[in-house]
């Protein structure tokens, strides 16, 4: 049970499985409420700090203190308190002495009132850019008549001061994930929220274009597509999953080649999740011909002139084939799964079903998904032919190894010193 009654739902990120899922939790006036309750140190406290503290106070299960966005940043310290932190201390009832970024203390006002409670029953006030005249009005489309209408929006001036007083993890962060705790601490209502026109949500647009603005200006920076951080930001928090999964133990200065190959691959980990999202917003027809592109890359097939998309009715569960030499005297067929839940055994079954009507020898199973390890051992039970199962991990990491769906960023090239040089003698320097 939990400890709390009013709940939101915040959408989570299982990087396992390439998946969002919604997660249950206390609502923003149940947390306000525990913030201002929470007994203060001396030195003040910080937001992490007092997650911890208010994950114990309200009961939070195991799944709701672990959940993490796409960003790998904890959704109930950064989407749930961090916003309420926010709107605290521009009502007034918490102070910043050190300015942004700073430890919190309650307001004198705040903690010599006994009546906390009744502050929070009270109706919250309308959000002060509610009401300026330099509120945005953007575009957006009723899906049900398909009519346009006028949303409200945070004036520009509001969204470039939250974004760069926002808490960025060393990491930094999606545009996304940092739009939906804007949403929060700026109190935007659930139409405001949804609102979507032909460049997505509207709300996440408004942020995006404020964003690129302050990106073209030199106050945030652009770390990849989609990914930003306040480079000026001192002191600036790794994400708690730094502490247990570090490879560095306490005490230990890492070298600079592993802090590069440290990062790498949580930018590597973050585009797979990226690539896995992109594919499975696109459309059946597109990631059949996506499947059999990445197999020509990988070298089956001469051209992609010997790739050929089936994938209507008919062809007995077979999205494609290719021609492994001119004649076609040898062919692998491809079954091409674009699904949320786990490739089960009767789904491989009926393709191998497909694979005998046709009297073929090779057959590949891919899927953005994974195989149970029924389905695994039902394959590897099959001796009449050979079938290679690709899930969801896999592709990715083979799209991003073949250049397919990604294109090259940043690119840093290493030196390092060739002793060989110094042992030369001036004679051959002279020669050089």
């Amino acid at each position: 049970m939990y400890a709390f009654m009013e709940t939101v739902m915040k959408k989570a990120f299982d990087r396992d499985t390439g998946r969002y899922y919604m997660v249950a939790m206390p609502g923003p006036a149940t947390v306000r409420q525990n913030i201002l309750d929470l007994e203060y140190p001396e030195d003040g406290i910080s937001v992490k700090d007092a997650s911890i503290i208010l994950a114990e106070k309200l009961n939070l299960s195991d799944e709701q203190k672990n959940a993490r966005n796409s960003s790998n940043l904890n959704v109930f310290r950064y989407s749930v308190v961090a916003p309420q932190f926010k709107w605290l201390l521009e009502a007034g009832e918490l102070e910043q002495p050190g300015g942004p970024r700073t430890l919190y203390f309650p307001a004198i006002s705040s903690s010599d009132s006994s009546d906390s409670t009744l502050r929070e029953t009270s109706p919250d006030p309308e959000p002060e850019w509610a009401s300026s005249p330099e509120s945005v009005k953007r575009t957006a489309v009723d899906p049900d008549t398909n009519e346009e209408y006028e949303v409200p929006l945070p004036p520009t001036s509001v969204v470039k001061e939250a974004l760069l007083d926002f808490d960025y993890p060393a990491s930094g962060i999606q545009i996304k994930d940092i739009a939906e705790a804007l949403a929060d601490q700026l109190e935007l209502t659930d139409k405001q929220r949804e609102a979507k026109n032909t460049y997505g949500l509207v709300w996440r647009f408004h942020v995006n274009i404020t964003a690129n603005d302050l990106v073209n200006s030199g106050q945030l920076l652009k770390l990849r597509r989609g990914w930003i951080i306040n480079p000026e930001q001192p002191d600036v928090e790794t994400p708690e999953d730094a502490d247990g999964d570090s490879a560095f133990s306490d005490g230990d200065t890492p070298s600079p080649e592993a802090v590069i190959d440290r990062n790498y691959r949580k930018h590597r980990d973050g585009l797979k999740a990226e690539l896995r999202e992109k594919i499975m917003a696109s459309d059946p027809g597109f990631f059949e011909k996506l499947v059999l592109c990445l197999l020509v890359e990988m070298g089956y097939g001469r051209s992609r002139a010997d790739a050929e998309v089936l994938g209507r009715s008919g062809d007995g569960g077979i999205d494609g084939i290719i021609k492994e030499d001119e004649l076609g005297l040898s062919l692998i067929y491809i079954q091409a799964k674009r699904q949320e839940g786990n490739v089960s055994v009767s789904q491989v079954r009926d393709f191998t079903g497909a694979l005998d009507c046709k009297g073929a020898q090779k057959g590949i199973f891919i899927t953005t998904s994974n195989f149970t390890q029924p389905t695994k051992d039902f394959v590897e039970e099959v001796r009449s032919r050979r079938i290679i199962l690709i899930d969801g991990d896999q592709l990715v990491e083979r799209m991003i190894d073949h250049d397919l769906g990604v294109s090259l960023g940043i690119f840093y090239q290493l030196r390092e010193v060739d002793p060989g040089y110094f042992s030369i003698d001036d004679e051959e320097i002279n020669d050089e």
